[in-house]
């Protein structure tokens, strides 16, 4: 949880890291240890679309809480780095909402299977693609985060922004641990980076685009319980 005592007044306010604690809250309780795939009458498409969601869930608070802890351990540039992955698994989970709900409205049983399946398996490991097939291909990240930009109009330069702390260019490496110039051309450098506050921000924006995650994941998880109904009305009949 954000600590208020740890985040100065002009970062954010004490309302919105009361809104920010809740949402974290809120995203924690829906955890689970296990999950049971197959459901009684061996239908297991809504078990797993339940899989794939719990395994969001906690990517998505495995980073933003790595982000939180580790800017206190002065890593901050791996907190940009967490909090640009966040950016990456809303944007690919809102095009899974997408995507499932289209085919919920038209798809056979199987194909909603399929879907689901081959979603959970995706990859760019040119290796797997060839065992498992083209339909397992992951899309280009960019692709999603552009699609974000109806939520929020400024997603690509942020990322953008983020992306070049994450690669070995100069705002990862030179800009950002070179902290001072002192006469004589002696170079000061820090952990923290040259403006800690700003990497705290960051780290508050992007748990706040949680927010959207969750409000995917209502989405998506209202459709089960039809899921499941239609799985228990064209099983194959007993013989």
């Amino acid at each position: 949880m954000i600590e208020p005592d740890l985040i100065p007044g002009r970062v954010l306010s004490r309302q919105s890291i009361a809104d920010l604690n809740a949402l974290l809250a809120s995203l924690n309780a829906r955890k689970v240890e296990r999950i049971a795939v197959m459901e009684p009458n061996g239908f297991r498409a809504s078990g797993l679309v339940k899989v794939f969601n719990q395994a969001h869930l906690r990517r998505n608070l495995v980073l933003a809480e790595s982000a939180y802890g580790l800017f206190f351990l002065q890593k901050g540039l791996v907190s940009l780095m967490a909090i640009r992955s966040i950016y990456e698994t809303v944007a690919a989970y809102l095009a899974f909402e997408r995507e499932f709900t289209a085919i919920m409205e038209g798809g056979s049983l199987q194909a909603i299977f399929e879907f689901v399946k081959n979603r959970t398996h995706t990859t760019r490991i040119p290796k797997l693609i060839s065992e498992h097939g083209a339909q397992v291909t992951a899309t280009n990240i960019l692709t999603h985060i552009a699609k974000l930009e109806k939520l929020r109009p400024t997603v690509k330069e942020e990322y953008d922004f983020l992306s070049d702390h994450t690669h070995p260019n100069g705002m990862g490496t030179v800009i950002y641990f070179r902290v001072e110039e002192e006469p004589g051309e002696v170079i000061v450098f820090s952990d923290s980076g040259p403006d800690p506050e700003a990497d705290l921000q960051w780290i508050l924006v992007g748990i706040k685009l949680l927010e959207h995650f969750e409000a995917a994941l209502d989405r998506v998880e209202a459709l089960l319980p039809a899921l499941s109904t239609r799985g228990e009305a064209e099983k194959p009949a007993k013989t």
